[in-house]
């Protein structure tokens, strides 16, 4: 059967609760409460198990919901993750991944087994995907409800022989600026709106190598953009970018990221023309 799976995972979980466990002992279990909380306020039927209601299972610092309708999964994740960060503004960031496909059941005593490549498919996607955001692949995306949000192509995924697309859903964030209409007509509605996202994060990466004069990892180069309050993508992205990138290496080795010497000329003659023209 055809089902819309929605996993809400707990980002940076482990490095919270080791923080405050001292101070408070049952700070994990009442993290995942509240995770639990929040999400049945948005997910509906959400306080009854699969079949009879949406709630499947909680796993660690995740949770899982297997919905019928994807529009009513999606409209469920992004009212749930701006009740996240309204109500709960000092707990860590949750990221959303929606994903559809045929699930079977299996009974085991006491609860229903849920198996199928859909979670699968999750257990991949969801490595390096940025937290505080909505992801969906394309199988939601061509069943969803166009209307509900904005979507985004990030990239595609290769699993096993399969490609998946992966979206982002640009919804109405309290976690960003109000009023994104000109963000999305330039870098999402444009035709060429790939290309120039592309070109934008290579600005960045380039950016911050110059700055910090050294080779440096995906991680060093996300912060460095927070710090700015730059829109940074995810890791992921970001090597999607370098590897179409006439200026920037990606060093397998090292898991760094460097200028290429040609760039590195290229750069220097332009701020030579630069300094020269003033």
């Amino acid at each position: 059967m055809i089902r819309t799976i929605v996993k809400i995972d707990l980002c940076g979980s482990k490095k919270f609760a080791t923080a405050r466990e001292t101070e408070n002992p049952e700070i994990r279990a009442e993290t995942l409460k509240s995770l639990l909380s929040v999400s049945q306020q948005t997910f509906p039927q959400a306080s009854e198990p699969y079949p009879a209601g949406s709630y499947y299972k909680a796993e660690g610092d995740a949770v899982y919901y297997v919905l019928e309708k994807p529009t009513v999964a999606l409209r469920a994740s992004i009212e749930f993750m701006q009740k996240w960060f309204n109500q709960l503004p000092n707990f860590p960031e949750c990221r959303v991944i929606l994903e559809r496909g045929d699930i079977q059941e299996v009974k085991v005593p006491s609860k229903m087994e849920l198996t199928g490549k859909p979670f699968e498919n999750i257990a991949v996607i969801e490595k390096n995907l940025g937290d505080g955001k909505i992801f969906l692949t394309d199988s939601v995306f061509k069943n969803v409800d166009q209307t509900v949000s904005k979507f985004s192509f990030l990239f595609p995924k290769k699993i096993h022989a399969e490609t998946i697309r992966i979206y982002w859903v640009d919804f109405l964030d309290p976690r960003t600026v109000a009023d994104s209409s000109l963000i999305h007509a330039l870098f999402i509605a444009h035709p060429k709106a790939a290309e120039a996202r592309s070109r934008v994060f290579e600005l960045f990466m380039l950016e911050c190598l110059l700055e910090k004069m050294k080779a440096v990892t995906t991680a060093e180069i996300l912060e460095w953009g927070k710090s700015k309050n730059y829109p940074m993508p995810t890791s992921e992205i970001l090597l999607h970018v370098v590897k179409g990138s006439d200026f920037l290496d990606f060093d397998n080795s090292t898991q760094t990221i460097s200028i290429k010497p040609i760039a590195k000329k290229y750069v220097e003659s332009a701020q030579a023309d630069f300094l020269n023209a003033k």
